[in-house]
């Protein structure tokens, strides 16, 4: 359960909820491109992300790379099911997805071009876990505010353009940009109150979004931040589009208690919650967080690590403390 979009306000942003029943041990990780992956090939770009260390290969759940190419992966439950085994030209589980793309490709186009020549197996590797589990996955794949989704099914890797910008999870990006018509009267304005030829008093504002759906589906969470991204207004500055991306996560986002998980996955965790939530400048190469323990705001520049130190693991701050105001000005 999760949900991703773009936003461009001057810069191109994205925004992006992580939410799970679980924690991986996840931090930022730099992955210089000198790096040696498991896959044989030369990298071309550096990436930089959320993610695990798997015997110290990177796994990550969102990142960009230095041409500014950003990527996430969402739960794809029940509509996952992967092709049988091909002799490909590359082969990648689900884990190594994002390294591979970022490392090694510079624009979407270059990206569709390729997706035929790679066999994505659905197995995902992560430390924290015993063992491998089955990933039912996609991913969002973005450049400034064009982005691509990429799906597997039993075809192979299909690739399509994502006019929207927003993803979250299953049911499939089609189904998902079908449901959206149905809302494609909300309104941020109030409309006429008119029933026949009686004309009422509004009793509110608000009522020209009558219908936005509130709860916690997929589907819903599309709907909901499809409609505000698109309905956001705020000023350019670098400060107003964080506070303002972060106010569009807080309204798609997860209480812990909200949704209780099934049986099968209460191993993990009874509760999904929105674990951390980002926000990157894909322009600047900036990235913020703040966690669900952890509601500060925390900021790493990409720009200022050092990058003959190789790999290198920021870990999110756990704690915070309030700011006190007591002292005041007469």
């Amino acid at each position: 359960m999760c949900t991703f979009f773009t936003y461009k306000n001057g810069n191109n942003y994205f925004g992006r909820n992580m939410d799970i029943n679980t924690r991986f041990g996840e931090s930022f990780l730099y992955i210089p491109k000198e790096y040696k992956y498991s896959w044989e090939r030369n990298n071309k770009y550096f990436v930089f992300g959320i993610g695990v260390l798997n015997d110290a290969q990177p796994a990550f759940f969102d990142a960009i790379n230095e041409k500014g190419i950003s990527m996430a992966l969402l739960n794809f439950e029940g509509y996952s099911e992967m092709k049988e085994y091909r002799d490909s030209e590359v082969k990648l589980t689900i884990d190594q997805f994002i390294a591979y793309i970022l490392s090694q490709y510079g624009s979407l186009d270059e990206i569709k071009r390729d997706l035929e020549k790679i066999y994505l197996k659905d197995i995902f590797n992560l430390s924290g876990l015993k063992g491998r589990i089955r990933g039912h996955i996609h991913f969002i794949v973005a450049k400034g505010d064009e982005s691509i989704v990429i799906e597997p099914d039993i075809n192979g890797l299909n690739v399509y353009d994502n006019p929207i910008g927003v993803l979250t999870n299953s049911p499939d990006f089609k189904a998902q940009m079908t449901n959206l018509q149905n809302y494609s009267h909300l309104r941020r304005k109030n409309p006429g109150q008119y029933f026949g030829e009686v004309e009422f008093s509004s009793y509110g504002q608000g009522l020209g979004a009558f219908g936005l759906p509130g709860d916690s589906t997929p589907m819903s969470r599309f709907v909901r931040a499809a409609f505000l991204k698109y309905n956001s207004v705020n000023e350019k500055d670098e400060n107003s589009n964080i506070v303002q991306i972060f106010r569009i996560l807080d309204k798609v986002s997860m209480l812990r208690g909200e949704i209780e998980v099934d049986e099968k996955l209460e191993s993990l965790g009874r509760f999904d919650e929105t674990t951390y939530s980002v926000v990157c400048n894909m322009d600047e190469f900036i990235y913020y967080l703040k966690t669900y323990d952890n509601p500060n705001i925390q900021k790493l520049d990409i720009k200022e690590i050092e990058d003959e130190k190789g790999v290198q693991k920021f870990p999110f701050k756990k704690d915070f403390e309030f700011e006190k105001i007591n002292t005041g000005d007469i």
